[in-house]
């Protein structure tokens, strides 16, 4: 037998308790983690630096509110089940996720402590595989990196032996994702600003009770938010002063590189939603903050090596240096935030360089800094999507960093360039695509052949702008109340967002370009029978009640590139005579293209529409206590 419950790579890698964490979560649930990462706290004495909120692992493992965490003590598992394996094997069946202290000195994948050291590690495991007599287990493994492994049902099973350290978690935890939540989760943008002064003021910012409750906040052995850097430099400057053999802990960087992190997430997210003027320049900031952090680790890393006192000095300035932008663009993001949402300033022509938001990229993109900023890649799944409105679009790249690049327009191939057969310079045209018919496109670069030699490459795009007035066009379809949660086959051939559980959206349509503004994401059940609920994505019959929600109106923007139909679907699962007008408007224009008047939709309703070009779908509730949508269909 043969069972893996689902991972994703989780946002937060610094410490694993983070990593479970987020990698059992989805991407809905994300915000009510990251609501709580804009401040860090340092202990001088322990010379450990963390997010504020998670400075007590075990405490922040077990009072997640969207899992059911079951402590089980080690006895009780040796008293029932004939081996530990035995246990893991069922708990997997029962749909937990386990997590417990790993001796790693009986598991290879721990390269440091591996027959050397009686270490204790949290470690979650995820699966198993009875045939190959191995589990799927997370944790940083080595060097900090937090990861997936293989490992042998041997090594787990004498792992679970303490031996004489002490098991700070007190015992191991089932950790399952909470079925009925009846719960909104959304960013909370008064505490984001709240957290944001803190930090730069160096002060403590209120966490959940529990985390007070342990700590004495106010201990001196105990600094807050940016001057966190301070005792980092200070950590560094002295450390070979007081200790002769003592390597700096590679995780202080790697904490300080995913904080920067948080803040370039919540700059692209609060972005989208129209929550954050100059998104494109601050999301930037942050991005180069995040690549000068990665270059400290290095540093960091090769000072381990060489004890080299050059190397110190220069790790010493570069986290000065970092600070001191760290607080202009943290100053910046908090000032950035507007009272109310705006309208998205969406890149559609002129000139769009490789840094621009607009882009899209998938998988592991690099920067190379000079006169223009190179993004590349060498990712066997390496692609990026930008849309834009004209005609036709030039593609700059660079020779340096460009092997053989697949170029899509609009879901069709249209080239495969090999950049070895230009001449050799920084700034080249690799192609222009023309004669388009003018309207919104959907541009798509892809890695055509992956080996160390082959980069995807981007430094701008140039669309001239035509001006030509182009205006959106909608027409309805249909209606149908028959279908009801039964999706799939009828609805989402070429993508679909079924809220709270799955987004794939199609090639027509950019994720930067795909936006909910004012609402609210609302989980009630995450399993139920109810027909009426919309089917999950891979889980066969399971259904979910999920749904973004406002008492008043919300909208979702999008760019579509052609003309395609686009179906929504909604139901008021607790008969309270909802009713809604469904209002689209053009995205430019603000002028209204269509309104419908939906009522009587108790046992769920799909409203279909062929849509071309950029719009507005502003959901206004008439009638009830609110207006929600459960999910939207691509074909």
């Amino acid at each position: 037998r043969k069972n893996i419950l689902q991972v994703k790579e989780p946002l937060v890698k610094v410490y694993p308790h983070y990593g479970h964490i987020m990698s059992i979560i989805n991407e809905y649930e994300l915000p009510m983690l990251l609501n709580e990462m804009l401040e860090v706290v340092y202990d001088t004495e322990d010379e450990r630096a963390d997010f504020n909120i998670g400075l007590d692992a075990a405490k922040y493992v077990n009072n997640y509110p969207l899992c059911n965490n079951h402590g089980i003590s080690r006895s009780f598992v040796s008293a029932n089940w004939k081996s530990f394996c035995d246990f893991l094997v069922d708990s997997i069946n029962n749909g937990y996720y386990i997590i417990y202290l790993a001796n790693t000195y009986y598991i290879s994948a721990y390269t440091e402590t591996y027959r050397r050291l009686n270490f204790l590690h949290d470690i979650m495991i995820y699966g198993y595989d009875e045939k190959s007599k191995i589990f799927y287990a997370s944790d940083a493994f080595e060097k900090g990196k937090y990861e997936r492994r293989e490992i042998t049902f041997e090594e787990i099973e004498r792992s679970f032996s303490c031996g004489s350290e002490k098991d700070w978690m007190d015992g191991i935890r089932l950790i399952e994702r909470r079925e009925n939540q009846f719960m909104g989760i959304w960013y909370e943008i008064e505490y984001i600003k709240e957290q944001c002064d803190e930090f730069l003021r160096g002060e403590y910012v209120k966490c959940p009770i529990y985390l007070e409750r342990k700590r004495d906040i106010k201990d001196e052995k105990y600094t807050y938010g940016i001057n966190v850097y301070n005792a980092i430099y200070d950590y560094i400057k002295y450390l070979k002063d007081d200790y002769d053999s003592k390597s700096a802990d590679i995780r202080l960087f790697y904490l300080l590189f995913d904080h920067a992190n948080v803040l370039r997430y919540f700059s692209r997210e609060l972005s989208n939603k129209g929550i954050l003027i100059n998104s494109n320049e601050i999301f930037n900031e942050f991005d180069a903050i995040c690549n000068s952090l990665t270059n400290l680790c290095s540093k960091v890393i090769k000072y381990n090596i060489t004890s080299s006192e050059s190397l110190k000095n220069i790790i010493l300035e570069s986290i000065l240096s970092i600070k001191q932008k760290l607080f202009d663009t943290v100053k910046k993001f908090k000032e950035s935030i507007p009272e109310k949402p705006i309208t998205n300033n969406i890149k559609l022509f002129g000139e769009v360089l490789s840094t621009d938001i607009a882009i899209e990229y998938n998988g592991n993109w690099k920067s190379v800094s000079g006169d223009n900023i190179i993004k590349y890649s060498k990712d066997e799944n390496a692609e990026l999507k930008y849309q834009f409105l004209g005609n036709g679009i030039k593609i700059y790249t660079s020779i340096k960093k460009t092997g053989i690049v697949r170029i899509v327009i609009d879901g069709k191939d249209v080239a495969n360039i090999n950049m070895k057969d230009y001449i050799y310079k920084d700034d080249v045209c690799m192609y222009n695509v023309e004669n388009l018919e003018y309207g919104y496109h959907t541009l798509e670069l892809k890695n055509e052949v992956v080996n160390e030699d082959n980069n995807i490459s981007i430094i701008k795009f140039v669309v001239e702008d035509t001006s030509i007035d182009i205006k959106s066009k909608v027409n309805k379809l249909e209606e149908d109340k028959k279908t009801q949660g039964n999706w799939k086959g009828r609805y989402g051939n070429a993508g679909y967002e079924i809220i709270g559980d799955s987004l794939k959206l199609p090639t027509y349509i950019s994720e930067n370009n795909y936006v909910y503004k004012d609402a609210a994401y609302v989980l009630l059940m995450r399993t139920t029978g109810n027909y009426k609920a919309l089917n999950k994505v891979n889980e066969g019959d399971e259904r979910i009640v999920a749904y973004y929600l406002k008492e008043t109106e919300f909208s979702l923007e999008m760019v579509i590139s052609g003309k395609h139909q686009i179906a929504f679907y909604m139901v008021d699962y607790d008969n309270l005579d909802r009713s809604f007008e469904l209002i689209i408007e053009d995205g430019i224009k603000q002028t209204e293209l269509l309104k419908d008047y939906v009522e009587n939709f108790s046992n769920g309703i799909y409203l279909k529409y062929e849509i071309e070009g950029y719009v507005k779908i502003r959901f206004k509730c008439v009638n009830g206590p609110d207006v929600a949508l459960s999910g939207v269909f691509f074909d």
